[in-house]
């Protein structure tokens, strides 16, 4: 009697929830906070000369040219752009070091072996084009806000708005500038995390992924469909694993549409598992259990 062959173990799935980088989002969100700080402290420090200018009548581009350049010296003296953009490369390091723990916890899940990860030339090609964003994004929020101060204090000296009106608008103006910094600071962490991942599942050979949301009343209704289905990473067509259908990629991945909170959990190929980039530094012992059906 012939002996029935054992069946071929291939898709592995993991369970445990990747961790999110919170820690890091906080920390980009300080160095942005202390950006608006720097120019809250800096108009209101050059507030007087604005009310003189304003008593005095004086022409509509004299005022508005010379207190917004007295904030930007006073801006300059106090920081440079390149200490915020210094400050944001640790937090690419570090949202790094979370995405590699990541992967790392999810090999020693499925395979029981801890790896090593290899850099590859496609994550620093991710790692440098974050990194030139940073500074277009510290210098938008500047920009921004001198050319809206702008427009308030031109209103100001044309229509004879009263000071007190004045230093309202400038408060709002503050407000929205710091909301606008918590936003970009949430959008590219979030952003960031999601490529990282992206790029380092690929490199270690993995194609597929669960799509796992937050199942909480903030999760978008698009993103609640996709719960618990799989995606390919990098495909436009429609495939199966197992009999477990797997949809093409979608527009955005995981952590790569605004304010979105979910995770890609990872179905580990045991045929192409790349073990160039991620190393194992033990025997591998696949878990039946972790079998993908």
């Amino acid at each position: 009697m012939m002996k029935k062959q054992k069946k071929s173990i291939r898709y592995l799935k993991v369970k445990k929830r990747p961790k999110y980088p919170k820690n890091f989002e906080r920390d980009y969100y300080r160095v942005l906070r202390a950006v608006v700080r720097r120019l809250k402290s800096a108009t209101n420090n050059n507030i007087p000369m604005l009310t003189y200018s304003l008593r005095q009548d004086d022409d509509d581009s004299t005022v508005t040219d010379a207190f917004v350049q007295a904030i930007l010296v006073e801006l300059l003296k106090s920081m440079t752009i390149e200490d915020a953009i210094s400050e944001l490369e640790l937090i690419l390091a570090g949202v790094l070091s979370v995405v590699d723990a990541n992967v790392i916890s999810a090999f020693a899940e499925a395979v029981s072996v801890d790896v090593f990860l290899n850099d590859s030339a496609l994550l620093d090609t991710v790692k440098a084009e974050w990194k030139a964003q940073q500074g277009r994004l510290v210098d938008s929020i500047v920009n921004t806000y001198i050319e809206k101060l702008q427009i308030i204090v031109s209103n100001a000296v044309q229509r004879g708005t009263a000071m007190s009106e004045v230093k309202e608008e400038i408060k709002v103006l503050l407000n929205t500038t710091y909301k606008r910094a918590k936003f970009i600071a949430r959008n590219e962490v979030g952003n960031l995390n999601g490529i990282i991942t992206m790029r380092r599942q690929v490199d270690c050979g993995i194609g597929v992924y669960q799509w796992s949301s937050s199942q909480d009343e903030r999760v978008r209704p698009s993103h609640a469909e996709m719960d618990g289905k799989y995606f390919y990473w990098n495909s436009d067509k429609v495939g199966e694993i197992n009999g477990i259908k797997v949809y093409p990629s979608p527009k955005y991945h995981p952590c790569m549409d605004y304010n979105c909170r979910c995770v890609a959990l990872p179905v580990i190929d045991l045929e192409q598992w790349n073990m160039t980039t991620a190393v194992p530094m033990g025997r591998v012992n696949v878990k039946k259990s972790k079998e993908l059906s």
